[in-house]
């Protein structure tokens, strides 16, 4: 689960998301977090990376040079089990990224 599904971050900003993750059933261990794709110019990362089931991990994503508007990004996270690493299951979620004009005042 995304909180919030929809991340709205001005030009040049850094925003985050919570990925929530719950163990539904089965022998997963441990989940990788990956997204994409992203508009040119954005950066991600996930603090932390890797988490055990049912701990929660962190999205940020920097909008350096991104042209505003609107993009859908999708968060994939892969659960392993911990002996073997051989992948058990994948699911992913939508987030809708908005991106708005940077403005200043004076």
């Amino acid at each position: 689960m995304l909180t919030p599904s929809t991340l709205t971050i001005a030009q040049g900003a850094t925003g985050t998301c919570a990925v929530a993750t719950t163990l539904v059933s089965g022998a997963v261990q441990q989940l990788e977090m990956t997204i994409g794709p992203l508009p040119v110019g954005a950066k991600a990362w996930f603090t932390p990376p890797i988490v055990p089931v049912g701990l929660d991990s962190t999205l940020h994503i920097a909008t350096f040079n991104v042209t505003p508007g609107t993009y859908q990004v999708t968060v994939e996270v892969v659960g392993r089990a911990v002996q073997g690493g051989g992948v058990i299951v994948k699911h992913s979620a939508v987030l809708t990224l908005v991106v708005t004009a940077s403005d200043f005042s004076v």
